[in-house]
């Protein structure tokens, strides 16, 4: 491959990279205050699943021919094992640092009390059930 060609490829996935806790701050936005959290682990779940997609999936169609779609043989797996094991380390490693910068500025958990109480009355002044506490 040509060195445009890797570089081009390489800020692309930068980019896309960067672009994921925007979009994951604007999903949450959108929803529930008690939901953000969730929609935020949604997102940043996808920054592990789609390189293993690509390295399980689309790596070796893309360097092989397409007469042979299996490919490579063992150094391509054992090089695709590699690449595998590092996407997976290197997402935990990044998802751990996103939640604990999350965990600093904004907060993950509630209250003691609040979470005794339920965020529906602590928060908003509701209750998930009316009717004098019967179901």
């Amino acid at each position: 491959m040509e060195s445009g060609n890797v570089a081009w490829v390489l800020v692309s996935a930068a980019l896309v990279l960067f672009m994921t806790p925007g979009l994951a701050f604007f999903d949450g936005g959108m929803d529930r205050p008690r939901h953000v959290l969730n929609m935020l682990m949604m997102n940043f779940h996808c920054v592990l699943v789609i390189p293993l997609l690509w390295v399980v999936i689309g790596y070796s169609p893309s360097q092989v021919p397409f007469d042979n779609s299996f490919g490579g043989g063992p150094r391509l797996l054992f090089e695709q094992f590699l690449a595998n094991m590092s996407a997976i380390l290197w997402s935990f490693v990044l998802t751990f640092a996103i939640m604990k910068v999350l965990q600093r500025t904004i907060g993950a958990r509630v209250d003691p009390e609040d979470e005794m109480t339920g965020l529906d009355l602590a928060l908003h002044s509701e209750t998930a059930y009316h009717g004098g506490g019967q179901y």
